[in-house]
């Protein structure tokens, strides 16, 4: 099993909301069995902008995207975004320290951060197989820290030997 993590910071004013979509559809992993904890460094609620889930869609496996959309901004990125329909979607408030776990598959969305005095800070830790192949680039070999298991791949064995 591999490790990667990300600090993400939606400050407070940070009123860009972030459209439903699927972990894998960003790095997309083959296997198909990543998983990502999400631990809340901040309280947070609907008014910092805490993710949103819809339960169940992660059975139709990956869902593409219609289109990518470029985003404006200090740097121009690209979102992938899926049509979902909110109707089920619920609220994913954590207080600082909690952990929630979201499989590659889960479909979820965050709104913007509207609170005038708190800022919604998490620490995404992204687990993934440890022969884990990265589809959008020509099957290579996911690079991160082996946490368990060892990996078939030599590139592995070299990351992990010059960390």
């Amino acid at each position: 099993m591999k490790v990667a993590s990300q600090l993400t910071f939606k400050m407070r004013g940070n009123t860009k909301p972030f459209g439903w979509h699927q972990d894998n559809g960003y790095g997309e992993l083959d296997p198909c069995n990543a998983e990502t904890a999400l631990t809340a460094l901040d309280d947070n609620d609907q008014q910092t902008g805490c993710l949103w889930d819809i339960p169940k869609p992660h059975r139709r496996g990956q869902i593409r995207p219609p289109k990518e959309q470029t985003v404006e901004g200090t740097a121009a990125q690209n979102e992938l975004v899926v049509e979902a329909d909110e109707s089920d979607a619920i609220p994913m408030p954590l207080k600082a320290g909690q952990t929630l776990i979201l499989h590659c598959w889960t479909l979820h969305k965050s709104e913007g951060n509207y609170s005038p005095d708190r800022e919604r800070r998490g620490l995404f830790l992204r687990y993934a197989d440890a022969d884990a192949v990265e589809v959008y680039d020509n099957r290579k070999p996911r690079l991160g820290r082996l946490v368990e298991g060892s990996s078939r791949f030599a590139e592995v064995a070299t990351f992990e030997r010059d960390l």
